[in-house]
């Protein structure tokens, strides 16, 4: 029984070594991702920002139709 206990903690080791190396990816790709969607949401802003400057409607109007308290 012993001989199969070393093998066997080796695969353990083995294991665990897989699993922080596959974390330490997974924590890089979700850094990505969280800085893609930010820029993304900056992008958007800007985008809202501009449609706002051309539109004819007023401020007032525009805060309005944003909560839903009228149609513009």
């Amino acid at each position: 029984m012993g001989r199969t206990a070393v093998p066997l903690e080796k695969k353990i080791e083995n294991a665990q070594q897989k699993v922080v190396k596959t974390k330490e990816k997974y924590d890089v790709a979700v850094e990505e991702l969280k800085k893609l969607m930010d820029k993304r949401d900056v992008l958007k802003k800007e985008e809202l920002i501009v449609a706002i400057e051309k539109s004819n409607k007023s401020y007032d109007e525009i805060i309005e139709f944003i909560n839903g308290d009228t149609l513009i």
